[in-house]
């Protein structure tokens, strides 16, 4: 078990490597969409599929992985697994909630 774990750390830690500089997360509220799918390995990670869109749910940056929410889930994911959404057509994850009168 702890090689497997060490092994899969170390897989993600040296695709992050890859890149030169690991950039800060956007702003909270700011909204991602999936370039690749992501299962989560642990519990404070979260799903999801190609072209999911998730929220930025805070500014922490955990050596390339940004929090944010996938529905009700929410957890660390890879920041190059993601790209930042420019359009706002696409609704936030709270937009949603509050325009839902039975979750109101």
């Amino acid at each position: 078990f702890f090689f497997d774990v060490f092994r899969w750390r170390f897989f993600d830690e040296s695709l992050m490597s890859q890149d030169k500089a690991i950039p800060d997360p956007p702003p909270v509220g700011t909204r991602v969409k999936a370039k690749f799918p992501f299962q989560a390995k642990h519990q404070d990670q979260v799903s999801f599929q190609k072209g999911d869109i998730l929220e930025i749910v805070s500014e922490q940056n955990r050596n390339g992985w940004w929090h944010g929410a996938h529905g009700q889930e929410s957890g660390f994911f890879p920041y190059n697994y993601v790209t930042i959404v420019e359009d706002s057509n696409v609704q936030s994850t709270q937009q949603l909630v509050s325009k839902d009168p039975q979750l109101s």
